[in-house]
């Protein structure tokens, strides 16, 4: 198992679950303490476990593939993917060194080149599960216009730190990894199933790298807290999804069913295997923005933005093991 993401919030309750269902685990972050390390000893549950940690910085494409590289070289295939790494939005730090908004370049954007550079370096099992923990909705925070989508994309629109500015970063990043989850699930459909999850309201340390001024994150955390789940159980969640049989069952054309309670939802259709699906924190299926599906905006995601960071990641590499 890969956990990308998992030295503190939602990644490291993914890694300590699965580590207490038996699983071996190789533990992606930006920094790994000897604290952290025990505590997946510490769920050790098999002689055969092996507990990995590797530390990255995906906040750049040459990071992301130099951590690509050193799992090519290091370790063998994953069947299961898990990936948690995310940034808010933060005006005092906006965009990446590569110029990318933060919260899509690390959260949305790091995720799918390094996804991408798995597959096709084969270091995922064929029917590989990649599961995208993400606060991706289609109504809480409305993404804005599609030319807004893409003038961020494009880094013609940059973070202001208003709360309008907020919203739109918000909404972009969520419409934009739902849709790519569609776009890659269809590029490698057969080879690999793509999964996205909303974890619902957990209260991790993301919060003191956002808008919120400092003295109020304290007291948010403690308004949350009876309200919200704890990584642990964030982390169970996402585990009971990766080993439940439902997920081979929710096709493509139920996630887009009207109404998503319908018996439609576990419709399985032999011809037609799904290659992506959508939970919520309460292991149900459910729906994405409605202009996630749009084929329209996938491609343009895959041609226009994309491709070409994943082209120009590639070719700064000069590696001869595609």
């Amino acid at each position: 198992m890969l956990v990308v993401g998992g030295t503190r919030g939602i990644g490291r309750g993914v890694a300590l679950n699965l580590a207490r269902q038996g699983a071996s685990v190789t533990v992606v972050g930006r920094s790994a303490s000897s604290a952290d390390q025990e505590l997946l000893k510490k769920e050790k549950q098999m002689y055969s476990q092996h507990f990995e940690y590797m530390s990255a910085d995906l906040s750049t494409s040459k990071g992301v593939l130099d951590l690509a590289t050193r799992l090519h070289m290091e370790y063998g295939q994953f069947d299961e993917v898990v990936m948690t790494v995310s940034q808010w939005p933060n005006p005092e730090n906006p965009s990446t060194s590569d110029g990318h908004d933060r919260t899509i370049g690390i959260g949305v954007l790091s995720r799918f080149l390094l996804i991408r550079r798995l597959i096709e370096t084969r270091l995922l099992t064929h029917g590989a599960r990649v599961l995208s923990v993400y606060a991706s909705t289609k109504s809480d925070v409305p993404a804005p216009a599609l030319d807004v989508v893409k003038g961020i994309l494009k880094q013609e629109i940059t973070f202001t730190g208003t709360l309008l500015s907020f919203v739109d970063i918000l909404g972009t990043s969520s419409l934009v990894h739902d849709a790519m989850i569609q776009s890659t699930a269809k590029k490698y459909k057969g080879s690999v199933t793509m999964i996205g999850i909303h974890p619902g309201l957990v209260v991790t340390e993301l919060l003191r790298s956002s808008i919120f001024p400092k003295w109020l994150i304290p007291l948010a955390k403690l308004a949350m807290v009876p309200v919200s789940r704890s990584e642990r159980e964030i982390g169970w969640i996402v585990t009971q999804i990766l080993a439940s049989d439902n997920v081979g069952f929710l096709s493509e054309d139920a996630n887009q069913a009207k109404d998503v309670n319908s018996d439609l939802l576990f419709e399985h259709k032999a011809k037609d295997v799904h290659s992506f699906c959508y939970f919520n924190s309460l292991m149900e299926g459910r729906m994405a923005d409605v202009r996630a599906y749009s084929e329209t905006l996938q491609v343009w995601l895959e041609e226009e933005w994309f491709e070409p960071i994943y082209q120009r990641m590639k070719d700064g590499d000069g590696s001869t093991w595609d």
